[in-house]
């Protein structure tokens, strides 16, 4: 059981917690701190190695994570073209299936990568216990109290032609 007092003493931290979280300082914080995080030329390689040699993903990223999370897709044939933006789940998934794998090394590279497991690497940055981030994520007078949830995740996805290829990733 557990006592109101208890519950009243998380209560009034969360809510301070809340209003520190909420502020722009922090934002730009952890802003500043995933920058830095993930400019790490070491953990860039890591995960391109990790990607490039995970071409299950790509149909990972179709068939488990776009039914679960946001996404959308632009695809363009070169820069100066116009877009073609797909929303709905089954106008992406009908468009990630028709391309092909050697023509677009680079569009599978980055469908590949746009999927939760980019939450992994985020958890990291999150967990590292000498980065200002980790005092904001895990203040210690709330180890008690707290559960984070992910609430929702979305993927912008742009694709220009083969030369060029941007990932976008909101959480």
């Amino acid at each position: 059981t557990i006592s109101s007092s208890f519950l009243s003493q998380c209560t009034s931290l969360i809510k301070s917690y809340q209003l520190t979280l909420s502020s722009p300082s922090t934002l730009q914080t952890l802003t500043k701190s995933l920058l830095i995080f993930s400019s790490n030329p070491t953990l860039t390689s890591q995960l391109y190695s990790y990607y490039l040699q995970s071409p299950h993903l790509y149909n990972y990223t179709i068939t488990a994570d776009l039914p679960r999370c946001n996404y959308t897709l632009s695809l363009q044939k070169s820069s100066s073209s116009p877009r073609q933006i797909y929303k709905t789940k089954e106008d992406i998934s009908d468009a990630l299936t028709k391309i092909e794998p050697k023509k677009t090394a680079k569009a599978h590279l980055t469908v590949r990568s746009s999927n939760q497991s980019l939450l992994a690497t985020l958890l990291q940055a999150l967990n590292d216990s000498s980065s200002e981030m980790y005092r904001l994520i895990r203040p210690p007078n709330l180890e008690e109290c707290t559960i984070f949830v992910t609430k929702d995740v979305s993927f912008d996805v742009t694709l220009i032609n083969d030369a060029k290829m941007e990932g976008f990733s909101n959480v």
